[in-house]
């Protein structure tokens, strides 16, 4: 461990190879390892912290971690397992775009699932939310990836343009007991959520009255 002098800042603390905040509480840059676990002071994984690194596996996130910076784990190709940490309230805008993931099961405490942050996901087969979930899935969230089916929770009040658009694989979506609600433009319910998908069934929520060509 040690100090690691920033040309536009404080120095930045070094552990494990992974450049942190001076006080710890963000991860700046990882190293090529192939098994992270973020530190117990960790508090938010900067912006591209991760990305591109090839030989990254498998990460497990520290409960007191809260936020995922824009495209942190961006083109981790290798990267199969993620566990989330109890805190985690927000994934941000291409997180995880084109990484390796097989499946998410994300805590309740999530909020924000971010635009595109698990688009071209080819491998990514499922998306658990274990407790509560998030209020507001982003654009193309989940595009053009690897879904076969999806259940929305409870919390789920916004989903954003084309969140599964392109998911040839996806057969099944239950919005049944999702809180959207009003009609198409109104800002709650999106146009082409569902556009360019192999869907055989979808399940909507009563509260939403009208969808005209939004799927």
């Amino acid at each position: 461990n040690g100090l690691l002098a920033r040309k536009d800042g404080p120095p930045a603390l070094v552990v494990a190879g992974v450049r942190m905040s001076r006080d710890a509480s963000e991860v700046i840059s990882g190293s090529q390892v192939k098994t992270w676990t973020s530190p117990r002071t960790a508090r938010t994984v900067a912006r591209k912290a991760f990305m591109d690194r090839c030989a990254l596996r498998s990460v497990r996130l520290n409960n007191g971690l809260t936020k995922l910076g824009e495209q942190a784990f961006e083109s981790c190709e290798r990267l199969r397992q993620v566990l989330f940490g109890a805190g985690l309230r927000e994934i941000g805008y291409m997180c995880f775009y084109r990484s390796g993931l097989e499946e998410v099961v994300l805590p309740g405490s999530i909020k924000l699932i971010g635009e595109a942050s698990f688009c071209c996901c080819s491998s990514l087969k499922r998306v658990v939310f274990a407790g509560e979930g998030p209020e507001t899935i982003g654009r193309e969230a989940f595009a053009w990836s690897g879904l076969e089916s999806f259940v929305g929770p409870a919390s789920l009040r916004k989903i954003g343009d084309r969140a599964f658009a392109g998911c040839e694989g996806l057969r099944h979506a239950d919005l049944g007991a999702c809180a959207l609600q009003g009609v198409c433009g109104e800002g709650q319910w999106f146009r082409h959520v569902f556009e360019d998908c192999g869907l055989e069934s979808v399940v909507l929520p009563r509260t939403l009255r009208v969808v005209w060509d939004c799927a």
